[in-house]
């Protein structure tokens, strides 16, 4: 494990969204659906904290909304849900605070492939 000598800095709110969001095996629709709308709480409370602007919260959310929609839907579109993942992704890239994000975002569009074969 590793640990960092913070002594002497002052931290005033620390935020990992890294270790919150947890994306396990995705074996069907809910599931993923699920997923998706776990990673749209955690834009939303970012978002909400200043930690992401606003306009990219709200750009990156709308991706996210359209994907947990194509998802729900009976025939699902891979190539679709994977365009607004991608979009979703590339919007938040680059963002220190949504680096867990963009992660959980990657594992779903790895898992698309699995499940819409």
């Amino acid at each position: 494990m590793t640990t960092f000598n913070q002594q002497g800095q002052h931290v005033n709110t620390q935020y990992n969204a890294g270790g919150d969001i947890h994306i396990g095996n995705i074996q069907n629709t809910a599931e993923l659906i699920t997923h998706l709308q776990q990673l749209t709480a955690v834009l939303e409370q970012l978002t909400a904290e200043n930690r992401i602007d606003a306009t990219v919260g709200a750009d990156a959310k709308e991706a996210l909304t359209h994907a947990e929609r194509e998802a729900g839907l009976p025939t699902v579109h891979k190539a679709t849900l994977v365009t607004y993942l991608v979009k979703a992704k590339e919007i938040l890239t680059g963002v220190t605070a949504a680096e867990g994000l963009v992660q959980g975002i990657t594992h779903l569009i790895r898992a698309i492939g699995g499940l819409f074969l």
